[in-house]
């Protein structure tokens, strides 16, 4: 069985990868070549060649991303008795619906009327809802599926601030965009509730089951004693998922998790296990940010002096949120480029890359992926990040494919040239592909060797 799910995760992923990169490409062989050609002043010609050249990055970058998910460092934990290949493959695969929704919308967006009647309404509103079914499976499997929501709400946000974009270059009536903003937001809660009810039903069921008062079975004037999880519970008269939670009580008394409650002495080698991980999580935040702090930059310039600074923090956040929305995916990429009036380079520079992986559309993924970075240092137990993150977080895996594709200048910060740091980045960035591999290498066959014989892995 974890073997069939660990299939069709990477399967999936693959799926993820492609559409995700689809949508920011517009490889749609009709409509959206033409309108990017017209869009980008480059001839008919030059655009076949260039969707030729985009077709082949995307299949690249997406089997380099399920190769690397094939082996990951948490690769003992998928094949054995555990339930992270399950995990993987409903959360993988609802994302993967979700990006190909996205994706037909893309093309809705520009005009592509064949794609229409190929990709009803109807059909993309199942779709979705197919996704919600999967990530709600996904909680009831591992309770971190509950970090679906906050991707589900991040992409409500990111709607609203396309319509408030779109409703000040129009100039429409400031109530229905309040209206809209609002329908839009409480639908997306609905969503994100679907998606946390199985960890809130467990809970429910937990206290049911163990702390309503039951009539002894062999005496019916006495009552079976309530353990001591009960008591956590303030009040008779509020809902059980509120207040009790039974397996945050399990953790918290017999695996001493809490608010850095592992950052003792003795839990040292357990931080460096999970260290290689966290780095590279903390650095796919780090560098999702430093990317799209410079695609602020390019798009509306920096305003100078310290008085300045939370106004450009406030436009770049709402401009990161509106970039990845679908509203926004074609038109804002592509209008962003004609603005500096040399279109067809800083198409050349965005697309011929595997930055593209951190491109404005993967918001959600990545700030998914840091979500999961701060819980497992500061609240889980530790040793537990690897495997969490690997079957949680795709952009891990988006990351990671940067990290082994990128040659020249390092992914978070850049050096002056000639200076010594300089040299150590290049030299760094020519072998990371290198220590990438025997990082994933190394973690699956030590994993699987102290994994098999009781002695503690990650």
């Amino acid at each position: 069985l974890n073997i069939s799910a660990f299939t069709i995760a990477s399967i999936a992923l693959y799926d993820l990868t492609k559409y995700m990169l689809m949508g920011i490409y517009i490889l749609d062989e009709s409509a959206c070549s033409k309108k990017i050609s017209e869009r980008i002043s480059i001839s008919k010609d030059a655009s076949r060649d260039e969707a030729i050249d985009q077709q082949r990055s995307i299949t690249q970058l997406s089997k380099i991303t399920a190769q690397l998910f094939c082996i990951n460092p948490a690769g003992v934990f998928f094949t054995v008795s555990y339930s992270e290949s399950v995990f993987a493959m409903l959360t993988f695969s609802g994302h993967a619906i979700a990006a190909k929704v996205r994706y037909y919308k893309y093309i809705m967006e520009v005009g592509n009327q064949g794609t229409k009647t190929q990709y009803s309404s109807f059909g993309t509103f199942f779709s979705s809802m197919l996704s919600i079914v999967l990530w709600m499976a996904a909680s009831y499997a591992r309770s971190n599926g509950m970090f679906s929501s906050i991707w589900m709400m991040i992409l409500a946000f990111g709607n609203c601030c396309s319509f408030i974009a779109r409703n000040e270059k129009q100039g429409r009536n400031s109530a229905t965009l309040v209206l809209r903003c609002t329908l839009t937001i409480a639908w997306h809660l609905c969503l994100a509730l679907m998606i946390a009810a199985p960890v809130f039903y467990h809970d429910w069921c937990g206290y049911y089951f163990h702390c309503v008062d039951t009539p002894h079975p062999h005496d019916d004037t006495k009552l079976l004693p309530r353990p001591a999880w009960c008591s956590v519970r303030a009040s008779e008269k509020q809902f059980a998922f509120r207040t009790f939670s039974l397996y945050a009580y399990v953790q918290k008394k017999h695996w001493n998790v809490g608010f850095m409650r592992y950052f003792e002495l003795k839990q040292i080698p357990n931080f460096i296990l999970a260290a290689p991980v966290l780095i590279i999580s903390y650095c796919a935040a780090l560098a999702w940010i430093f990317q799209s702090w410079k695609r602020h930059e390019c798009e509306i310039g920096m305003t100078r002096g310290k008085s300045k600074i939370v106004r450009n923090f406030i436009k770049w956040a709402f401009n990161a949120l509106r970039a990845s929305s679908y509203y926004d995916a074609f038109s804002y990429r592509y209008e962003t480029s004609n603005t500096k009036g040399n279109g067809t380079d800083e198409v050349e520079n965005i697309f011929n890359s595997s930055d593209i992986l951190l491109g404005p559309s993967f918001l959600p993924y990545y700030a998914i992926l840091a979500g999961f970075a701060v819980v497992g240092t500061f609240l889980a137990h530790v040793q537990i990040s690897t495997r969490l993150i690997c079957s949680s977080c795709p952009a891990f895996y988006w990351f990671t494919a940067v990290l082994i594709t990128r040659k020249n200048d390092p992914v978070v910060y850049s050096s002056k040239k000639g200076s010594d740091a300089e040299a150590v980045t290049r030299i760094l960035g020519a072998e990371m592909p290198r220590i990438i591999y025997f990082f994933l290498a190394f973690y699956n066959v030590l994993g699987t060797v102290m994994h098999v014989n009781w002695l503690p892995w990650t």
